[in-house]
């Protein structure tokens, strides 16, 4: 029987070295991935619960009552859930970034996951626009944007 020389065998380790650094850079991406899309679910789901406070907001008080915040400010809803309070130095958002989060690009300063609620008056009707911005994995600034319009029955 012949055994294999140190060629063969430094050859079949350096094969093996290659195959285990790439399913190692492939789980890494994974979980990366992974972090990923669970922040991008978190801010989804904080989008819409902005939303549906907003409707429930609009149920409560009526239409002229959100139609006369509607002035190109940003607003968010205080710990009661039911208070639409004016967000403190203007509206930071220009569609759909703020001075800490510019989409795509890395975070500058101290940001975590925020939301705004901007009311316009389009054609009659209330445009609401819920951004929320949130620092993703290896803190590169994302923006998630739900919109929709509010009319007068």
């Amino acid at each position: 029987m012949r055994a294999f020389t140190i060629i063969e065998t430094m050859v079949a380790i350096m094969i093996l070295a290659i195959i285990t650094a790439a399913v190692i850079s492939l789980m890494l991406a994974v979980i990366s991935l992974n972090g990923s899309a669970k922040l991008k679910n978190q801010s989804v789901a904080a989008a819409q619960q902005a939303m549906e406070q907003l409707r429930n907001y609009y149920q409560v008080n009526g239409f002229q009552t959100l139609y006369n915040k509607a002035n190109n400010k940003c607003y968010y809803f205080a710990d009661d859930g039911l208070t639409l309070t004016v967000l403190g130095g203007g509206c930071p958002i220009s569609s759909p970034q703020s001075p800490a989060c510019v989409s795509g690009q890395p975070v500058t300063g101290n940001l975590t996951l925020s939301r705004y609620i901007k009311l316009t008056i389009n054609s009659g009707a209330v445009l609401a626009q819920v951004f929320v911005n949130w620092p993703d994995v290896g803190g590169i600034c994302r923006v998630q944007e739900l919109d929709s319009s509010f009319y007068s029955y």
